[in-house]
């Protein structure tokens, strides 16, 4: 008897070291949720992505509700369609109303409503924000956002649609509706004709034709717009942004407008509203939420 029990002690202690020495191998082959966001800080986005994929097939099932919510928020982050993050985002203000990253999805979703010119769904999101958030720190970038978007509707309301079609003007009836008084000859002194010119005069120089006149482009006199990608009130959601940008090959800074406390995402410069809006198109297949903002000259670097 004396001689069994040690071996069947030893026998148990092998398997349980085993045992815990196997799971222990398990959680180190399975990345962390920490390593992803490193990742993400260092400009590795394709790397995050792996691993975050790695992380979703492996733990997402045993996970605990605050690491499923921050694993859809990385997963709809580093997303690089706008129409697949947005049911990521959808889900994960659904599924965790109140949850510590559920401001962020209605902010995100509010923003692509918004890229869809949806403006009534992108306010009620941000309403539900502004609503079920009251500590959210973007409860500032939330109201930036609607006073804007006040301010837009208010100077611009034709393209808002919120004013009626202006009527259109009637032709002008042609003149001479009443006759007027006859006038008095001039006098005959100022009726001759007047003398021949010289037979030769010097040539006067041709005219530029109409055509070239007229399609002469006048130089741009500012290049007063640009491309946003964010607004922040965290500087490191706006560091965030700005790597994933540069990894993407765009030639992003970081910026304040003014006095704001709001870090902003930015993208070129334009002369135009055209031009900045035909390269928004290309950003946005980039997979990246885009506006065009018209206040590049008040920008101040935020590096």
């Amino acid at each position: 008897m004396t001689g069994r029990v040690p071996c069947s002690w030893g026998l148990t202690a092998v398997v349980v070291i085993v045992g815990l020495a196997s799971s222990w191998e398990v959680r180190a082959q399975t990345p962390s949720l920490e390593e992803v966001d490193r990742l993400v800080a260092a400009g590795q986005v394709d790397q995050a992505r792996g691993l975050l994929e790695l992380w979703w097939g492996d733990r997402y099932d045993g996970a605990d509700r605050l690491e499923r919510q921050r694993a859809l928020l990385q997963r709809a982050r580093l997303t690089s369609d706008a129409q697949e993050a947005e049911p990521l985002y959808r889900r994960l203000a659904v599924e965790f109303p109140g949850g510590p990253y559920t401001d962020e999805a209605l902010l995100r979703l509010a923003q692509l409503a918004e890229i869809r010119g949806d403006w009534e769904q992108a306010r009620r999101h941000l309403g539900t924000l502004l609503e079920q958030h009251s500590e959210s720190p973007l409860r500032l970038e939330a109201r930036a956002w609607l006073e804007r978007r006040d301010e837009r509707e208010r100077l611009f309301p034709e393209q808002e649609g919120a004013t009626e079609p202006q009527p259109q003007l009637e032709p002008e009836a042609e003149l001479d509706p009443q006759p007027g008084p006859e006038l008095e000859p001039e006098p005959e002194s100022r009726t001759h004709p007047l003398p021949p010119l010289d037979p030769d005069p010097a040539p006067s120089p041709d005219p530029l034709p109409p055509a070239a006149e007229e399609t002469a482009p006048s130089p741009p006199t500012d290049w007063s717009y640009t491309l946003q990608l964010g607004a922040f009130s965290e500087r490191w959601r706006a560091e965030d942004l700005l790597h994933r940008a540069r990894a993407a090959g765009l030639e992003a800074r970081m910026v304040r407008v003014g006095g704001g406390e709001l870090v902003r995402v930015r993208v070129e410069a334009f002369p135009t509203h055209s031009e900045a809006e035909e390269r928004m198109a290309q950003v946005l297949e980039l997979g990246f939420e885009v506006l065009v903002a018209s206040d590049r000259e008040r920008e101040v670097g935020d590096p």
